[in-house]
């Protein structure tokens, strides 16, 4: 009984300091990715404002608010995953209002559209990537279901081995008792009988 004890406490151990180590990692990987999304938020509302202001600009500011929407739109496209694209439809829609913005073609009705766009299709990842930072990294959710499984049925192996163990236990000690009372040699009648004493005549 002793060396499973030893065991299990060992695995236990060993079992809980790695968990710790996965959730220090996905916590940091969630700050990140919280950053991350904070930035994009801010790059686009970036993005709106210099192309509101541009607008409104005389030629000699024009440049300048220019120059922050590009800033803002190349962080953007940055930021998108060549393997997993999900800021398409925003990327193609700051595109479009840059290009409208040069034109010279943008009024106040267009500028509402354009921004109407940008916030239209950045919602969604936004909500996506979020929902990821409520909910955990995809590996660290199959980590975690993983890990109460094996600790499930390493739980319910060590129960099943200290039950049969014990149950073996307290049969080799009843097979001994019975064995050791069956061993002992029957008194005879003559000398279960107490001794007579002598008669005083």
């Amino acid at each position: 009984m002793a060396p499973l004890v030893a065991l299990t406490i060992g695995t236990v151990t060993a079992l809980l300091t790695g968990i710790n180590l996965v959730v220090g990692k996905e916590n940091k990987v969630s700050e990140f990715r919280q950053d991350w999304i904070n930035e994009q938020r801010k790059d686009l509302a970036a993005a709106l404002a210099a192309a509101q202001a541009y607008r409104g600009s005389k030629d000699d500011r024009r440049v300048e608010q220019l120059l922050a929407f590009d800033a803002a739109q190349v962080r953007v496209e940055l930021r998108e995953n060549p393997n997993k694209e999900e800021w398409t439809e925003v990327r193609a829609a700051l595109a479009q209002l840059r290009s409208d913005l040069l034109e010279g073609t943008l009024d106040d009705a267009k500028i509402a559209q354009h921004r109407d766009a940008v916030l239209l299709h950045g919602r969604l990842p936004l909500k996506n990537n979020w929902t990821v930072v409520k909910n955990g990294e995809i590996w660290f959710r199959v980590f975690k279901i993983a890990y109460v499984t094996v600790i499930t049925i390493f739980i319910l192996i060590a129960v099943g081995w200290m039950i049969t163990a014990t149950f073996r236990t307290r049969t080799i000690r009843t097979h001994q008792i019975q064995k050791s009372q069956g061993s002992r040699p029957a008194l005879s009648a003559s000398s279960s009988q107490a001794p007579k004493l002598p008669v005083r005549k």
